[in-house]
Formats: C-alpha cells, sequence, structure tokens
C-alpha cells in the first residue's frame, strides 16, 4: 500500500511538535531537586507529635515561677504556703 499525500499530512499534523516536546521535558521534575527538597522535609525523628508537643508545653508552663492551682486535702500553714500558689480543697471540705 502506497501512502498518498493527505495520509502523510494528517500522520504528519499528529505529530508531537518538538518545542513542545522539550518544553514539556524542561517542566518535568528534576530527581536531584525533588531528593533534595524531600531532605529538607520534617524528618520523622526530629518532630513532636502533637501529644508530646503539648506535654512539653505544659510541662515547660507548670515550672515556671507563677501563680499556680493546687489542690489539697488540708490548707497549709501560712509560712509553709507558696507565695505562687493558690490552693484549693475539694468540695465539701
Amino acid at each position: 500500500m502506497k501512502a498518498n499525500t493527505i495520509d502523510v499530512e494528517e500522520a504528519l499534523e499528529l505529530k508531537a511538535d518538538k518545542a513542545d516536546v522539550e518544553e514539556a521535558l524542561d517542566l518535568k521534575a528534576n530527581k536531584t531537586e525533588v531528593e533534595e527538597a524531600l531532605n529538607l522535609k520534617a524528618n520523622a525523628s526530629d518532630v513532636y507529635t502533637k501529644k508530646e508537643a503539648n506535654s512539653t508545653i505544659a510541662a515547660a508552663i507548670a515550672d515556671i515561677d507563677h501563680l499556680k492551682r493546687e489542690i489539697v486535702d488540708v490548707l497549709p500553714d501560712i509560712e509553709d504556703a507558696n507565695p505562687n500558689a493558690i490552693y484549693m480543697t475539694p468540695s465539701g471540705l
């Protein structure tokens, strides 16, 4: 079967344009760039879970020398009381 001019022209129209292919290849992700970007992301061993973060923050706040709430069964004597504490007793006492 011999190709005619119309068939050849139709086939050439379906062929990818070289400039379009080169542009698409330029937009394609570079393996080295992708690996570098992934290495910049946080490593699982270098981050806190939400629970760990909340516990760490709560502990740090609790250690600050500021007004704290303490629940006690018996109120301490004034000389033994923490000046940065509000003492609370369970209801009914």
